[in-house]
């Protein structure tokens, strides 16, 4: 997967060389360039770049009007007629800079499949990238924003618009903003998309899981490239499974490509198998080990670059490396909880449910031990510069805009809202940002139809009484599945993939922690207490976790931050 970076700037040759210094970012070494005015594109797939006398367009991704597949060229010819207003027509996975009309503008399409990052110099030139190595390649510091790592403790990644550097944000899903051509002078920043719940009241579960079976459809075959060799992820739970079915239905066979952490581990091997021997495709197995882990997570942080606390992200860089050997697209499933009702959000709406009991959490509460990260342990974690760096209170009302708002829109439900922030939030924050980026390491196109515009629209439509029953979790999503695939995979409870760090950290990523987080170390870069951070290496339980222990995510949490902290560091000297 391709990407472009640009600078706003009205004189050529310093615009020029910014982007000439952007392009020399470590992770972008060797990519190919192609210039026009301030734009330039890396990589091969999944990259188009078109210009007229008027300007230039980039798109990184690709982009479907009314349904069909639009090009960089044919997105310039509709835009100098229309403009922005042609955003509220595009779909598709995309990120975009258009130079045009004496302005520049970048967009991100409507759920943030593509990520986008802007930053501004000391000389007040606005710079932009798909990827935040090029920002840091033109002189953007890597000064860590204190109020986001802080988020990404609690919540398991920055929520868009922050990022974990102070001088670097994001575009938003669904947004897009527009940049004079002068110094010191602010973007102008524009909603062009919103999600909105209308539900289908008296639409019967068959129908709906029919309706929703043809859309995704739909969304595979709007996804699919005109040539070139096709995988697809596949964990072995319905999302994955599903969306390779489509896929082998629309005449193609495309390879699979599974993880597993070892016959002696916890895994979903297993029911992969089951779904590859049933479609009849061909399927990769690639057995990770701690060690290896290890080794990885270095070169893997250095293309995620933001935090992300999911460990899997590390494994899936391996995996999307060798799918890039046989493949030109990858597919992935990814999507289906945000939408559908995953099974975090069965315990918000009982939290919901029973609000009103004098010992029921606050939902903003529920909301935060749903992730399973930091938030309970903040004041014990957390030195009190770092603490005191958190601004709760605006993170409250975050939160409470989500689970509990002020003012109700009519015909919107509970279920709706944390599906719609899911999508919003989650997804463009965290989800496809860590596969777009996972993916794009190793130059190869990404698909995720379940995040396709119209699969969304028609999520947005089913009460959430066809989601979520009580005691299973994506009931459309898996009776939508059920006439493709087994019913053992279909019916079963999802356990996800899920890597096995209580074993691995009392072996090699054991040791790697230790060496890591020293106690010199620790206390230099001053975001953890020692003392707390000695009992997570000893694996002690920590009073918060009264059902389970959590040390292993929690020392995980603290490695990775430290490890992010310093990649970020290295691409800066990297630039110098």
């Amino acid at each position: 997967m391709g990407g472009f970076v640009g600078c706003v700037l009205p004189d050529p040759p310093r615009a020029s060389s910014t982007v000439d210094r952007m392009l020399r970012a470590e992770a972008l070494a060797g990519r190919a360039s192609r210039k026009a005015a301030s734009l330039a594109i890396f990589g091969a797939g999944d990259i188009d770049l078109a210009t007229s006398a008027a300007g230039a367009i980039v798109l990184a991704g690709y982009a479907t009007s009314a349904g069909r597949r639009v090009g960089a060229a044919e997105v310039l010819r509709k835009w100098e007629r229309a403009g922005p207003a042609l955003l509220d027509t595009l779909a598709g996975e995309f990120s975009l800079a258009t130079d045009l009309g004496g302005e520049t503008l970048i967009a991100r399409d409507r759920h943030g499949a593509r990520p986008l990052y802007v930053a501004e110099t000391d000389r007040g030139q606005a710079i932009f990238s798909t990827a935040i190595g090029p920002l840091l390649a033109a002189g953007i510091p890597a000064e860590p924003d204190r109020d986001a790592v802080v988020r990404s403790l609690v919540l398991g990644y920055v929520p868009a618009p922050k990022t974990a550097l102070a001088r670097v944000r994001q575009v938003m899903p669904g947004e897009y903003w527009i940049f004079e051509r002068r110094a010191g002078r602010p973007a102008r920043r524009h909603r062009y998309f919103e999600l909105v719940e209308r539900i289908a009241r008296r639409r019967k579960l068959g129908a709906a899981a029919l309706l929703l079976d043809e859309t995704i459809s739909g969304a595979v075959r709007r996804a699919l490239p005109d040539s070139g060799r096709i995988g697809a992820f596949l964990s072995g739970g319905v999302d994955s499974s599903l969306v390779l079915a489509r896929l082998v239905e629309e005449g193609r066979r495309p390879d699979a490509f599974t993880l597993h952490f070892g016959d002696d581990l916890p895994g979903e091997l297993a029911y992969a198998r089951a779904v590859a021997a049933h479609l009849g495709v061909r399927h990769h197995v690639l057995e990770l080990r701690d060690r290896q882990f290890c080794d990885t997570l270095e070169p893997a942080l250095a293309h995620l670059e933001d935090l992300l606390s999911e460990p899997i992200a590390v494994p899936n860089f391996l995996l999307a490396r060798e799918a890039a050997r046989t493949c030109d697209v990858l597919f992935t499933g990814e999507g289906g909880d945000p939408p559908f009702g995953g099974p975090k959000n069965i315990g918000l709406v009982l939290a919901h449910t029973y609000r009103a009991h004098p010992l029921a959490p606050s939902l903003t509460s529920a909301y935060q031990s749903a992730h399973h990260h930091l938030a309970g342990d903040l004041d014990i974690a957390l030195t009190e510069d770092w603490r005191a760096g958190f601004d709760e209170e605006e993170f409250e009302r975050m939160l409470r805009a989500i689970v509990a708002p002020t003012r109700r829109v009519r015909g919107t439900s509970f279920v709706g809202r944390l599906m719609r922030a899911n999508i919003a939030l989650k997804g463009g924050s965290n989800i496809l940002v860590k596969v777009a980026k996972m993916v794009s390491a190793h130059d190869v196109a990404l698909r995720s139809p379940l995040f396709d515009a119209e699969v969304v629209r028609v999520a947005l439509t089913i009460p959430p009484w066809q989601k979520l029953d009580g005691t299973e979790e994506k009931l459309v999503l898996r009776r939508a599945a059920r006439r493709s695939l087994p019913r053992i995979v279909v019916d079963r409870t999802k356990r996800g993939m899920a890597v096995p760090l209580s074993a691995w950290f009392k072996g090699a990523l054991g040791a790697l922690a230790r060496d890591v987080l020293t106690r010199r170390v620790v206390r230099d870069r001053g975001i953890f207490r020692w003392e707390y951070v000695e009992r997570l290496l000893r694996l002690e339980r920590l009073p918060g976790d009264l059902v389970r222990s959590r040390t292993p995510d929690k020392l995980w949490l603290a490695l990775v931050t430290e490890l992010q902290q310093r990649a970020l560091e290295r691409m800066v000297r990297g630039a110098t």
